[in-house]
């Protein structure tokens, strides 16, 4: 589809502020593509600030936490130390949830 006809749009300094606000949150670099996707109805995702950053604090946990299975596996038990790092990985995770919910 050919996108050759043009569209202005009078709005206060304020209203313009709030659109550039919300193309950025959701990841768009102009306005038109935000408003094109917001009138065909295509869903807009705003994207987190800080995601990915949080992705890989819990991939982090993850990893910690399949390190201690695996030890635990090979030992066939669960001593102080593998007790301490399922706690530390439990308290990790409860601050990030604290953190997110805080945030949101």
């Amino acid at each position: 589809m050919a996108m050759d006809k043009r569209i202005n749009l009078r709005c206060s300094e304020s209203f313009e502020n709030l659109l550039h606000q919300k193309m950025t949150e959701a990841g768009y670099n102009s306005y038109s593509e935000l408003i094109r996707d917001l009138v065909e109805g295509v869903r807009i995702e705003q994207r987190c600030k800080g995601l990915q950053k949080l992705i890989k604090e819990i991939n982090k946990i993850g990893v910690n936490l399949n390190q201690i299975t695996r030890y635990v596996n090979e030992t066939k038990m669960i001593d102080q130390f593998a007790l301490q790092g399922i706690n530390d990985s439990y308290k990790n995770l409860s601050t990030l949830i604290s953190r997110y919910n805080n945030v949101s």
